[in-house]
């Protein structure tokens, strides 16, 4: 996480730069060709420090941040959103070639710069959809049209030539485009943190969860949530053989029917295999009739794929409802969830993964990683930091004196089975 701030926080000055004494006023093209080199320097800082689109988007943004709300006042330059060019040439060099065509076409038939620049923002979201069709992209593209709108509103709101009453539509509509955005921001960063921090342990006794093995011995085990993912569940699978270690692996349904072979695999190196439902839909807000089919259908799509019954459950993002806990005593499922996370799904770089895992880890501990899943949806992630920090993990878990055993294992060695100490 330290690294992915410093990163921030210098993305964020790079932007700021063209603000600055340091670059005084000049024509048009020279600033814009500045302006997206900041960008792409932003970009090529996290592309070389943490290696993911995510942390590449996330320096974008930062870079977006200082550029249009400097650290210090200044008036030789409008707000713009130029830097984002620069990232978008990192992260979709297809959607800026798009972009610049749209561009152009508007131009070419209205003249009008500024109408052509609105216009090819507001498209960026749905060519993002079309060319990467991933949360992270999209919600880049977002964003941005969202940034384009708020500042066509603020020159519409001080421009000399709007009448008293757009002036006023103008102050309403930005308001109203300031608390959405807060909102959506607020709500984004309070569910992630919490759902990074903290498992969801609920207002009454719980003694039917495990969250930890005995913690006064030196065991620990190693998750992967959500997979199999065809790219990176092969590399995890080969360092841990190379390792000789086993793990427990809780798999989506709807993963396992595209790829069952990799699921075989899993079984067949010995490593845990667990349910973590069919889609990843949150069993809170479900029916119990949609909360039985998603596990239901988990469990069938892994022993059609292994040949295995699955026992071990692990509920989406940690949350379970009252029904669901009934029905997965009622089918024998043990309820698995961790004591540790490593953020993986921040897309961290991988000295910070493994500083997450060595600086805090305790006996008994069930450390999550994931092989596949996106910030929001359940593929598309880059988990090449994952594997790329597990060898250090391995060697560093050693280095301490702890034994890596896959959950099964840890159950047994602390004589749990579906229930867990009182504390």
């Amino acid at each position: 996480m330290n690294q992915t701030l410093v990163i921030l926080a210098a993305s964020y000055l790079l932007g700021a730069l063209p603000r600055s004494r340091f670059f005084p006023p000049r024509p048009l093209r020279v600033i814009l060709i500045k302006e997206i080199a900041v960008g792409a320097m932003a970009a090529l800082l996290a592309k070389a420090v943490v290696g993911t689109d995510f942390s590449i988007i996330l320096a974008g943004l930062a870079a977006l941040g200082g550029h249009n709300w400097p650290p210090f006042p200044s008036k030789n330059l409008e707000p713009g959103m130029a830097p984002s060019l620069g990232v978008l040439l990192f992260i979709s060099p297809h959607t800026l070639a798009a972009m610049a065509i749209l561009w152009l076409f508007i131009f070419i038939l209205s003249k009008e710069f500024g109408l052509s620049t609105f216009f090819s923002y507001l498209s960026l979201p749905f060519l993002l959809w079309y060319y990467k069709r991933y949360d992270v992209y999209i919600l880049f593209g977002l964003i941005c049209a969202g940034l384009v709108v708020y500042q066509y509103l603020t020159h519409r709101e001080k421009s000399e030539d709007s009448s008293p009453e757009l002036v006023r539509r103008a102050m309403v509509q930005k308001k109203l485009l300031r608390k959405g955005i807060m909102a959506l921001s607020v709500f984004f960063l309070a569910t992630s943190l919490y759902f990074t921090r903290y498992v969801y342990r609920g207002f009454s006794m719980q003694i039917d969860l495990i969250r930890t093995g005995n913690q006064e011995l030196n065991f620990v085990a190693l998750t992967f949530d959500d997979g199999p993912d065809p790219l990176y569940t092969p590399l995890i699978l080969d360092v841990l053989k190379d390792y000789d270690v086993k793990a427990s692996f809780f798999l989506l349904g709807k993963h396992v029917e595209k790829y069952p072979e990799i699921a075989r695999r899993i079984v067949r190196e010995g490593h845990d295999i667990g349910n973590h439902t069919y889609s990843h839909r949150s069993l809170v807000p479900l029916s119990p009739h949609k909360t039985e089919l998603e596990i239901i259908k988990a469990g069938e799509a892994i022993e059609v794929a292994t040949g295995l019954r699955p026992y071990l459950f692990r509920p989406p993002r940690g949350i379970y409802s009252a029904h669901a806990r009934d029905f997965l005593r009622e089918q024998q499922y043990s309820i698995v969830l961790w004591s540790l996370s490593t953020k993986d799904w921040i897309e961290l770089s991988a000295k910070d993964l493994v500083g997450n895992v060595l600086k805090k880890i305790h006996g008994g501990d069930i450390i999550l990683f994931h092989d596949s899943g996106n910030i929001v949806s359940t593929a598309g992630g880059n988990r090449i930091n994952t594997v790329k920090a597990l060898p250090q993990v391995i060697e560093g878990l050693w280095a301490q004196g702890y034994n890596i055993v896959p959950v099964s294992d840890l159950l047994i060695i602390s004589g749990l089975t579906t229930t867990e100490p009182l504390y």
